[in-house]
């Protein structure tokens, strides 16, 4: 028995070094994978904090045009965020969002409508575009909505959101 395990000297490392090359072989095929999943999810986060900014951008605009529906006051709605990069946060960190306002004429087309403060929102139907963005991706949500004489009723309200 001595005898056979003295040829087998060095053996355990060879197997030991088959195997981590092996090991390396099967690593090196997980890493574009493991890559691809982490830039996805980078790529998915960014889109959704986009979603998050247009959206909020999108209620803004919402709950403005409802104050200013009701309140004549000149202090009902200020709006010269409207139209202008605005931060979600102070510090930046969420991203920006643009708001238009437009107004539908008798004819079934938009055209780009500036409350003014101290007014009453005109009877009509308005379309809000609202573009969040935040580090180089966007979204952009749509809402279209109907201003009644006493009311605002939300009408055919969509969500869209469409990404770049």
């Amino acid at each position: 028995m001595k005898n056979y395990l003295r040829g087998q000297q060095g053996v355990t490392v060879l197997m030991a070094i088959g195997f981590m090359c092996v090991l390396a072989i099967l690593i090196s095929g997980l890493l574009p994978y493991v890559s691809n999943l982490i830039r996805g999810v980078t790529f998915t986060t960014e889109h959704v904090q986009a979603d998050y900014a247009a959206e909020a951008g999108a209620k803004r605009a919402l709950v403005s045009l409802a104050r200013d529906a009701y309140d004549k006051s000149a202090d009902a709605a200020p709006w010269g965020w409207l139209g202008n990069n605005t931060n979600v946060l102070t510090d930046n960190s969420a991203g920006t969002y643009k708001v238009t306002i437009q107004q539908r004429d008798g004819g079934g087309n938009y055209t780009a409508y500036v409350p003014t403060a101290g007014t009453f929102i005109p009877p009509a139907y308005y379309k809000i575009t609202s573009v969040g963005s935040f580090q180089g991706r966007t979204s952009t949500i749509y809402v279209i909505l109907q201003v009644n004489a006493n009311e605002v009723t939300f009408t055919d309200v969509q969500w869209q959101k469409m990404r770049s």
